[in-house]
């Protein structure tokens, strides 16, 4: 989790650290005063002048490459905030698009189970496989309102150097109770399609692909899971570790998030391509069968989300302002 945030300099402090025409450096950690005596001499601003200083890019980058080595990260976040407040630097505040997602990737599924429901009242059937999976991934849906407005509390699409020490802890649990439910969701939205597939075709060999990939889907799931529980030792390093003053050890996050975007992107491609391999066998109308098929390809659009998402993934994995990069997740 450090590594995450133990860079916050390189881009925290590319706009400046101190303000005032002749400003208050007292109230910023020891260090950072180090720091900005140290690299003032480097600078052709007369004395301490606010303007001057707010916008000197060498000024800024000597500081900057003193505090990523000689403060903590308690202190770089302090310094931080105290910098925005003096130089007057604009905050970020992105929650409004994860206030509307949240609501709208609610809504959604929600509209399609209650159709899903009521066709079953009007045409009853047995319940299957699909019906169970699909309603498990809705639970997991639900589950991420209350989770994701508890991130919005907790300083969501805001700057990480405005929030409280224990306020960026409880949003690193926050986030990662989000990841056992989205790995856990994927899965089972994967599962009601493949259960699908086996109630629409009969193929006793087609019929065997699908469980192997039943059961690829499981055992990925089951993995990264299991990676999850056990990424940091002990497990709370998950939450704490951020300020880089915690005994224990943590596997590489980044690789865990994109290795587990790279197999469900897999698995998109696969089970897009699965029935259409069969679609040509049904003994239906060709304008009829030419609807089918574009049925199922509207999982392309699912599979170019998913590919749009890496290059988000990747972004977010290389941002030390977490809080604020995650409200684009």
């Amino acid at each position: 989790m450090k590594n995450r945030i133990g860079l916050l300099l390189a881009f925290t402090y590319g706009a400046s650290i101190v303000a005032g025409a002749t400003p208050d450096i007292s109230k910023y950690p020891t260090c950072a005063v180090s720091c900005i005596i140290k690299a003032l001499p480097q600078s052709p601003c007369t004395g301490m002048n606010q303007t001057c200083l707010c916008a000197d890019p060498v000024f800024n980058d000597d500081v900057a490459a003193c505090l990523k080595t000689g403060c903590t990260v308690r202190e770089q976040l302090n310094t931080a905030n105290l910098t925005w407040a003096d130089c007057g630097f604009p905050l970020t505040d992105n929650a409004n698009l994860p206030r509307f997602l949240t609501g709208f990737l609610f809504v959604l599924p929600a509209v399609f189970i209650v159709i899903r429901m009521m066709n079953k009242w009007v045409n009853p059937s047995s319940w299957a496989g699909d019906d169970i999976s699909i309603l498990l991934a809705f639970a997991c849906a639900t589950a991420f309102v209350p989770i994701n407005f508890r991130a919005l509390s907790l300083g969501l699409g805001k700057d990480i150097w405005t929030l409280q020490p224990d306020t960026i802890t409880e949003f690193l649990k926050n986030m990662f109770v989000t990841q056992i439910f989205y790995i856990s969701s994927l899965c089972l939205i994967k599962a009601s399609i493949i259960f699908f597939y086996l109630r629409i075709f009969p193929s006793a060999r087609f019929r065997l692909v699908l469980w192997a990939t039943q059961g690829f889907n499981t055992s990925i799931t089951v993995l990264y899971l299991i990676l999850t529980f056990t990424q940091c030792d002990p497990l709370p390093l998950y939450w704490t570790d951020w300020d880089g003053q915690q005994a224990g050890a943590c596997r590489d996050f980044n690789k865990l998030v994109l290795t587990h975007v790279g197999f469900n992107m897999f698995l998109d491609v696969w089970m897009l391509a699965l029935p259409l391999t069969q679609l040509y066998k049904l003994n239906i109308r060709l304008r009829k069968k030419i609807g089918v098929i574009l049925m199922f390809s509207v999982g392309i659009f699912l599979t170019a989300v998913s590919a749009i998402r890496i290059q988000t993934v990747v972004h977010f994995a290389t941002t030390n302002n977490i809080t604020c990069k995650r409200a684009n997740q």
